[in-house]
Order: C-alpha cells, then sequence, then structure tokens
C-alpha cells in the first residue's frame, strides 16, 4: 500500500523517464538527419582526374565526350573523366590551347600547331565526334582576344575588330557596326550569343548582324575578365577574388552566391551539361 507522498513520487519518476526517452530519441534522430544531410550534400560532387601529366583549366561537356584544353593539347573522356585521350593527332595533338568554347554539341577549339608555331582553329557540330578545320579572313589578326560558336555563327575578336560567320569561315563580317560597347567576353548557349563588356555590361543576341544586341543587367561593373555560365533563365557570373553571383530571371534580379571563395577566373571555372555541374577549383575538377 502506498500513501499519497509515495505515490506522486512514482508518477513524477515515470513522466520524467518518458520526457527523457523522448528527448533523447528527438535528438538522436535530429543529429542523424543532421549528418547525414551534411553526408549527402558533399557526396554530390565527385573528384575527376586530370589527364596524366598535365592539368585541365577549361572543359565542356557534349554528349558525346567530356572534352578539356590543356597546355599540351585536347584531351576527351568518354567515360566522365576517368581515362584521357588526346583528341587530334600529329602536329595539333601536343598543341597549347588558348580555348575552348562550346554551345550543346557546336564545339570551337583554338589549338597550335607544334610545328609551324601558327594557331589552328576546328569546329565540330557532333560533340566532338569529328572536326573541321575553319579558314581566318586575311583581315584578322594575330592578336587574338576572344571567340564563341552556337552552331550558327562563329564569332572571332582580334585586337582590332569582332568578326562574324555565318558559313564556317568562309566569309567573314566585321560586328564593329552591330557592337554596342567594346568587348570583353563572347559566350555562347542554347543558341544566343552574349558579350561582356570592357565596362562591366551584359549583352546577348541571337543574330547580331540582323536584329541587334540586348542588355541584360549585369552585376558586375568592371573592366576585369569575368565568367559566364547560362542555363535557360538562370545565368552564374564572377570575377577574380570578388564574390560569384546567381540570377533565375534571366539577369532582371541578381543574388550573392555563398560557398566559392578565392575565385580565380583566368584558372578556375564552373560549366553545366544537363543535370551536372563541372567546377575547377586548385586545379583539381569535381
Amino acid at each position: 500500500i502506498l500513501n499519497t507522498y509515495q505515490f506522486g513520487y512514482i508518477v513524477v519518476s515515470i513522466v520524467s523517464c518518458l520526457i527523457i526517452t523522448t528527448y533523447m530519441r528527438t535528438f538522436t534522430l535530429f543529429t542523424f538527419l543532421f549528418f547525414f544531410s551534411i553526408s549527402s550534400l558533399s557526396a554530390q560532387w565527385e573528384p575527376i582526374a586530370n589527364p596524366a601529366g598535365t592539368t585541365a583549366r577549361d572543359f565542356v561537356k557534349t554528349e558525346y565526350a567530356l572534352l578539356t584544353n590543356t597546355s599540351g593539347g585536347l584531351y576527351q573522356s568518354t567515360d566522365n573523366g576517368e581515362n584521357w585521350t588526346t583528341v587530334f593527332t600529329g602536329a595539333i595533338a601536343r598543341g597549347f590551347v588558348s580555348n575552348l568554347q562550346a554551345d550543346g554539341q557546336n564545339v570551337i577549339v583554338r589549338i597550335k600547331n607544334v610545328e609551324t608555331d601558327v594557331y589552328q582553329l576546328l569546329t565540330t557540330n557532333k560533340g566532338g565526334a569529328s572536326w573541321r578545320t575553319v579558314m581566318l579572313s586575311s583581315s584578322i589578326n594575330d592578336n587574338f582576344r576572344g571567340m564563341t560558336y552556337n552552331g550558327q555563327a562563329i564569332v572571332y575578336r582580334d585586337s582590332r575588330n569582332a568578326y562574324i560567320s555565318y558559313d564556317e569561315g568562309e566569309d567573314w563580317d566585321a560586328l564593329s557596326s552591330t557592337l554596342p560597347v567594346i568587348p570583353g567576353i563572347f559566350y555562347a548557349q542554347d543558341g544566343l550569343l552574349y558579350i561582356t563588356s570592357t565596362n562591366g555590361k551584359l549583352f546577348r543576341s541571337a543574330d547580331p548582324v540582323n536584329d541587334g544586341w540586348e542588355e541584360i543587367n549585369f552585376p558586375l561593373a568592371t573592366s576585369s575578365t569575368v565568367r559566364l555560365l547560362v542555363s535557360g533563365d538562370t545565368l552564374l557570373t564572377g570575377q577574380v577574388n570578388n564574390a560569384t553571383y546567381y540570377s533565375h530571371d534571366g539577369g532582371e534580379n541578381w543574388a550573392e552566391t555563398s560557398g566559392i571563395t578565392d575565385f580565380d577566373v583566368n584558372n578556375e571555372g564552373f560549366w553545366k551539361a544537363g543535370d551536372t555541374f563541372y567546377v575547377l577549383n586548385n586545379n583539381d575538377l569535381y
């Protein structure tokens, strides 16, 4: 037989045990979910090996292969970076690649011929399965400043002007009369051509000769080199020793990203192919 005080003590003890047990289960579940979430997030990034004896600097992903440019040739991988082979043979197999640009299956590369010490321009509409040489106009000088290719038009810039060709280099037209600013870097994505200007502005056009250029709101008022990633209405941009920014409405509004620090636009970058993002950071690929 229990008196009132004994009964009350037992009830309080049972309730306390239940509360503590429930709390510990909740705490354990929270701890599990927390570390599971952290593990899941970190597991989303996977390292990719560099080509043997060299370091990747830029790369593009097509349906055919993963392509990367290096100081010792253009390399390709058909198994997501597990193994690499040179794309070209002969005098340009190990040539210095000064630029690599792509828009889907449309790729353009500028690579040095190690025998003649002259750069060659090559394009493909088949993701790298086959290539063709592009001839430059005699009016284009050797002081290369940038290029891009959207499958329909090649845009190429030297130290004096920017030029466009709609027939794989057969004919070239100067873009000086259509450019709204002094161009910085050219990009192509989803058939649209993009340029960043030397005074920190961003423009795009589907056909610059006939339609001109449309200015897009841009968060970087700079003359420095910038990176630009375009995927539909999503834009990602950044410059050396600065923050990176993103926009989900075609550039109308921008927000600063988190998690990317010490960004070196001259040696690092970000790319997208399908649902996969690629990052080059501290000479490592992810």
